[in-house]
């Protein structure tokens, strides 16, 4: 883990498990969201956005790190579930009555994705590079070179 700008530990680690769910090592692209370096890009996005927004996101990483807890009754944070029940709780959150509950887990996925699809070599193994050439794509978007340690 490198030194964060803005998130805690335990953000980082929420991050961290979201993304092992989202985008798994051994998935249909292979790399996980671990290996591409998400909770890097978060915690890089969100240290660059405004304290309001900084102060939203955290609260939906709170959200999702109690809410096995609070909403399920369920003896275990989000971070110390297993796979299988992550993704139960991210489908109740998902099927839930409630619109909040629904709009933060797809606000919280977005930002997962966003972090996902940043990387060079997740676009390259989804054919990206092949329907708009890089670096000549002419639309603003970032992308990227991920060097890793090991």
């Amino acid at each position: 883990m490198k030194m964060m700008r803005i998130f805690t530990r335990k953000q980082y680690e929420v991050v961290r498990a979201l993304g092992e769910v989202l985008y798994p090592e051994g998935g249909a692209i292979p790399y996980s969201a671990h290996e591409v370096g998400v909770p890097e890009f978060m915690d890089d996005y969100v240290a660059d956005l405004d304290k309001a927004k900084q102060g939203l996101i955290k609260k939906l990483l709170f959200l999702l790190e109690w809410g096995p807890i609070l909403f399920l009754r369920k003896a275990r944070r989000f971070t110390r579930l297993s796979l299988n029940e992550r993704v139960d709780f991210l489908t109740w959150m998902e099927k839930s009555r409630f619109y909040f509950i629904r709009i933060c887990l797809v606000s919280i996925r977005t930002l997962i994705g966003m972090g996902y699809m940043a990387d060079a070599r997740v676009l390259k193994s989804i054919g990206y590079f092949k329907n708009n050439p890089y670096p000549g794509d002419p639309r603003p978007i970032e992308i990227r070179e991920v060097k890793h340690a090991g």
